[in-house]
């Protein structure tokens, strides 16, 4: 009997020591580790010739840029104007009206324009902006902006400002004898793409005469008195259609009918005044 005790503690502690070997085993075994996915690297894109309006230049600092639509060529200018005028202006027009005097009638909006007065400097300083080049560059440059009839972009980054424009006016030299840095006065007028087509002319078909109306006056109703109309008056004449106060009697007298007033007394007038009626006979 007492064997038997011993086999059944040595049976159970033997089964608790295989648990705790399974758990140990449990327990050490390697965690498979998270793939974390890579980050798509975005390729940029190279930009367009020229800039639109989505795609102009951005920067938090004020500056303006001058792009050549065609090349896709960019100038900033190198010094900031002190002042930058910026022109709206609409096609209206003035008129007087009998009783309620001088009224403004309304036009259609004119082309915005945008006036710049700056310097070009020689050499490079603190006050300069973006890449720096010789005044003889950005001279070069307007003028060729303005003698070949191209189409820029200004943008004035800072701000909303961006037109598609031309070089309307350009003005440059020197201030108080001194040529190191040119002035200049630059005007940019808005351009608007338009287009149009070649209308031809229609042929004449073949075979058929064309034969142009000719233009009749239309004549008067028969018998019918109206102004210009040549008539025989014998009566007298009254200074008014009413009949006030009269003027001078005629007796078969031709005269022209210079006015008529409906549904009066005397409504014809003739050179002498006005006649009624009965005293007017329309010549054969």
């Amino acid at each position: 009997m007492v064997v038997k005790k011993t086999t059944k503690k040595r049976t159970h502690k033997t089964t608790r020591q295989a648990a705790k070997k399974t758990i140990k085993k449990k327990s050490t075994a390697r965690k498979p580790r998270k793939t974390t996915k890579k980050k798509a690297t975005v390729k940029r894109k190279e930009p367009k010739k020229g800039t639109t309006r989505k795609n102009r230049i951005k920067s938090s600092k004020f500056g303006v840029y001058i792009t050549e639509q065609q090349s896709g060529k960019t100038v900033q200018i190198p010094v900031n104007p002190e002042s930058l005028s910026f022109t709206r202006e609409s096609d209206d027009t003035s008129q007087k009206v009998i009783k309620l005097g001088e009224i403004n009638q309304l036009g259609l909006r004119k082309l915005t324009s945008i006036q710049i007065d700056s310097f070009l400097p020689k050499y490079k300083a603190p006050y300069t902006v973006g890449q720096w080049h010789d005044p003889q560059y950005y001279i070069d440059f307007f003028n060729d902006l303005q003698e070949g009839k191209k189409k820029i972009r200004v943008t004035v980054t800072s701000t909303k400002i961006t037109f598609l424009m031309t070089v309307s006016s350009f003005k440059h030299g020197f201030e108080k004898g001194y040529a190191d840095d040119p002035t200049y006065t630059i005007i940019f007028k808005q351009y608007v793409p338009f287009s149009y087509r070649k209308i031809k002319k229609r042929k004449k078909p073949k075979g058929k005469s064309v034969t142009k109306k000719s233009k009749k006056k239309r004549s008067s109703k028969a018998g019918k008195i109206t102004r210009g109309t040549t008539v025989i008056v014998t009566g007298t004449s009254y200074h008014k259609s009413t009949g006030g106060g009269k003027s001078k009697s005629l007796k078969k007298a031709k005269r022209k009918i210079t006015l008529v007033s409906v549904g009066k007394k005397y409504p014809y007038r003739v050179r002498e005044g006005w006649v009624a009626k009965k005293s007017v006979k329309k010549k054969a």
